[in-house]
């Protein structure tokens, strides 16, 4: 469940179903069983005087003695063994918090007292995974999605249910890894979502887009991004892709709103792409480009690393609220004017 690469510490469920440690220096099976299917609050620690303790559920279950130094034990691995390497831990963390240089435990207790409320970081706190924002998901399951800057769960703005994401438009945006499915290619497809514009008087960005130039991954080249062209653009809405060569489709006549739910959604139909805004189509043209992946960048909500024009160059932070995003590939699913959905989206 927590581990490293080489010599670190690490806890975890061996496949004979008890719980089991690593110290870095040897491996010990404690013989007590672990039980399936509930919260299990599990603690590895040591004090200064090389006392280390195994503790699951408040139990102090091994002790061990260990000095070693453990300055060089490669990469952290959560939900991985990485000593035994291969071995992947099936379920659920929560809470994880890593603590170097004090001890929020005892290893000379024979018992310690579960936490129950959200752990909190200290001054030698290393890591600590509160799943805070764990709200912000794929409802597919198909995608793992990181949460940057101040990207988070509002509930005063919201669409359908009890919340929506909010992007404050300077550091905050969705990143989800590359994956060869997020490439539209010359296919039908649907890009759609509610976006509440905070500030329409802001130049171009991007509402999502695939594919960037960021961390020195190559030149910023986007397999397609749709986009809010902003003020030098008269607020219109573009699905565009940029290869080397741009190319751009964007819609005309639109009158945004600010502070107020919008419907956008970009379908391709048979070779025919139509912009929509709230139901109503304001761009609509015969369309075979190839919104096929450039490159192994990844897919981002609320940004775009943009660079044909140099005005324009570097990260494009969108400001506001998304609600329902959902990105259909190899279908369309508006061809003409429609109202637009009354209620969330069921995975269909």
């Amino acid at each position: 469940m927590i581990g490293t690469t080489s010599d670190g510490f690490a806890g975890f469920e061996r496949s004979g179903g008890t719980w089991a440690y690593y110290n870095g220096a040897a491996a010990a099976n404690t013989g007590v069983s672990c039980v399936l299917r509930q919260w299990n609050h599990v603690v590895i620690c040591r004090n200064s005087s090389g006392n280390g303790a195994f503790f699951v559920n408040g139990t102090r279950l091994a002790t061990f003695t260990d000095t070693a130094n453990k300055a060089n034990f490669g990469n952290l691995q959560i939900g991985y063994n990485g000593v035994a390497g291969g071995r992947y831990t099936t379920g659920y963390i929560t809470d994880y918090r890593y603590v170097k240089g004090s001890n929020p435990y005892n290893p000379l207790s024979t018992t310690l007292t579960v936490p129950n409320a959200p752990l909190t970081a200290t001054a030698e706190t290393m890591v600590l995974l509160s799943s805070t924002n764990a709200a912000i998901f794929d409802a597919t399951g198909r995608n793992n999605l990181e949460t940057v800057g101040n990207a988070q769960i509002s509930t005063s703005v919201k669409k359908y249910g009890t919340g929506s994401m909010y992007f404050d438009g300077s550091t905050s945006n969705l990143v989800a890894p590359y994956s060869p499915k997020y490439s539209l290619g010359t296919g039908d497809f649907t890009i759609e979502g509610w976006f509440y514009f905070t500030n329409l008087g802001v130049s171009l960005r991007g509402l999502v887009a695939l594919g960037d130039g960021a961390n020195g991954n190559g030149p910023v080249y986007n397999a397609w991004s749709l986009q809010y062209l902003g003020s030098e653009g008269s607020n219109q809405i573009t699905l565009s892709r940029y290869d080397g060569t741009v190319y751009t489709y964007a819609t005309s006549g639109v009158t945004l709103v600010a502070n107020t739910w919008t419907h956008i959604a970009a379908c391709r139909s048979g070779g025919v792409l139509r912009i929509f805004v709230n139901g109503i189509s304001y761009y609509s043209a015969a369309n075979t480009q190839n919104f096929g992946t450039i490159n192994t960048n990844p897919l981002r909500v609320a940004l775009q690393y943009y660079g044909p024009a140099t005005a324009y160059s570097g990260p494009r932070y969108w400001p506001g609220y998304i609600d329902d995003l959902r990105i259909t590939k190899g279908f369309a699913r508006y061809t003409a004017n429609f109202t637009p959905p009354t209620s969330a989206h069921r995975l269909r």
